[in-house]
């Protein structure tokens, strides 16, 4: 299938899987939709798993001889994931912001990336509540579709002042909990630091010209790679923090993206020092 009708294709399964599994949940939730996971604030309700089922037969019909790896399918399976080496590879995130969607919070999406020989090749973060989309494509750029299917180039801004004057979206999540505290206090000092509780959401700001970087500190396939690829291309300075390295799928650890390689070292030395050299 060429790039276009796959980009328009896979926003089609967004959007009507969007329409079906997720919208119908919205702040309509009884308490027998809501479960945990891996600890008492992460939740999946009915929406994600009921999305993901959808997701997963539509992009199967887009692409039989992909391979998939998906949220919820993965957490009920308990394996370890592992990646092909060659071939195609979906990754489903049937609802990035589980938590504030529980919670009545418009800050949520759904994503879906395409992988190509271990490599992301296409990735679309998409809102249901607005009916819009941002696609990256690798080497392509990104570009915004809003709810009438118009499509516009992304134009992220790239303020180069100081820290103080900018703004952005990070979590400590992802830290080893011997500095996690230690973190999140030196984040609340940060001018201009958010937490949008969606990492997809995080992404689609910076798209939009809304924010001007984002540290993501729980790293999977579902979230990571679209979340990478769209920042990416959007021209920002992506890296695994604090030590620089250009990320690949399956890495774990911290993902830090800001407009400029000055910015980035800025807020990497703010973050990091002798008592957080890990995470």
């Amino acid at each position: 299938m060429s790039p276009e009708p796959l980009d328009n294709a896979v926003l089609s399964a967004l959007h009507e899987t969007g329409k079906q599994a997720v919208l119908p949940y919205f702040r309509k939730l009884n308490t027998a939709d809501i479960q945990t996971k891996s600890s008492a604030d992460d939740y999946v309700t009915v929406a994600d798993k009921r999305a993901e089922l959808l997701l997963t037969d539509r992009l199967a019909q887009l692409l039989p001889e992909a391979a998939v790896i998906a949220e919820e399918m993965t957490a009920d399976s308990g394996m370890p994931i592992a990646l092909p080496e060659t071939g195609y590879v979906w990754t489903i995130d049937p609802l990035d912001g589980t938590r504030n969607f529980v919670r009545g919070d418009e800050q949520f999406c759904m994503m879906v990336a395409l992988l190509k020989d271990r490599q992301p090749h296409l990735s679309c973060i998409y809102r249901p509540l607005a009916d819009d989309a941002v696609i990256a494509r690798n080497g392509g750029g990104v570009t915004y579709i809003d709810r009438h299917r118009q499509v516009s180039s992304c134009s992220p801004r790239f303020r180069d002042g100081p820290l103080s004057a900018l703004s952005g979206s990070m979590n400590a999540m992802g830290f080893n909990m011997t500095i996690r505290d230690s973190v999140r206090t030196r984040l609340k000092t940060l001018k201009g630091r958010f937490h949008a509780g969606s990492a997809g959401i995080d992404a689609f700001n910076v798209a939009r010209a809304r924010s001007d970087y984002v540290m993501h500190s729980k790293l999977t396939y579902w979230d990571t790679v679209p979340v990478a690829l769209c920042l990416r291309e959007l021209g920002y300075h992506v890296r695994l923090a604090p030590c620089g390295r250009s990320y690949q799928p399956g890495d774990t650890g911290v993902l830090l993206a800001a407009c400029n390689e000055r910015i980035w070292n800025e807020l990497a030395a703010f973050i990091w020092s002798d008592e957080t050299a890990t995470v």
